[in-house]
C-alpha cells in the first residue's frame, strides 16, 4: 500500500468553490446519469405491459377475470415488496452513519 496523499491547499479548490474546469467540463455527468435513458425506457416498457395486460384480460375476460388478475397482481407486489423490504432494510440500516465506525 503507497502513502496517503497530503492535502495541498494551493492546488484544492475551497469548499463551495468552482475551478473552471469543474463549470466547463461536460463530461463530469456520473455514470448513474448516463443510465437515466435506459432507465426510463425500462419503465415505460414494464409499465406498458402491465396496461396492455390489463386491458388484453379486462377485455377477453370479463370482469371476473380482471377481478382475479387485480387481485393476483395484487398479492405478487405485496409479496415482492415484503422480500424485497426484508432483504435490503438490514444493509440501509447497518450503513447509516452512526454504525459506520463502530
Amino acid at each position: 500500500m503507497g502513502s496517503p496523499t497530503q492535502y495541498n491547499a494551493a492546488t484544492h479548490p475551497k469548499v463551495g468553490e468552482k475551478t473552471a474546469k469543474a463549470t466547463s467540463n461536460a463530461s463530469l455527468i456520473g455514470p448513474t446519469a448516463r443510465k437515466l435513458p435506459f432507465a426510463l425506457l425500462d419503465q415505460a416498457f414494464v409499465s406498458s405491459a402491465n396496461f396492455l395486460s390489463t386491458v388484453f384480460i379486462g377485455r377477453a375476460g370479463g370482469l371476473d377475470e380482471l377481478g382475479a388478475y387485480a387481485l393476483g397482481f395484487t398479492a405478487l407486489v405485496l409479496i415482492n415488496t415484503a422480500v424485497e423490504s426484508l432483504a435490503m432494510a438490514p444493509y440501509t440500516v447497518g450503513s447509516s452513519p452512526e454504525f459506520v465506525g463502530e
